[in-house]
């Protein structure tokens, strides 16, 4: 978000991700993506620069969040003893005439 200031002095926050254009007119005419246009005291110059620091703003917060720790699989310590064997239980084989051995 940045703060920007009406012809009239008072000051509105705008989303910078809505700007879709900055232009200069004489005065400076910013246009949001629904169409929305303000007439505001700032110079594209000053407006870029706030749109640039606000992301950059967003970069460094998204940066300093801990991240959690990647787990190397291949250097995890495997261990020493072996698998139990697998338990095998024999079924009855089925046989014509319902004989089973």
């Amino acid at each position: 978000m940045i703060a920007i200031t009406r012809l009239d002095g008072s000051t509105l926050v705008v989303n910078a991700d809505l700007i879709e254009t900055i232009e200069h007119h004489g005065d400076t005419v910013l246009t949001l993506v629904s169409g929305n246009r303000f007439v505001v005291r700032e110079d594209v110059t000053e407006l870029t620069d706030a749109v640039l620091q606000f992301r950059a703003s967003v970069l460094a917060a998204a940066d300093a969040l801990s991240m959690p720790a990647v787990v190397d699989y291949a250097a995890a310590p495997r261990s020493v003893s072996a698998p139990e064997p697998a338990k095998v239980i024999p079924m009855a084989s089925m046989r014509r005439g319902g004989v089973t051995d």
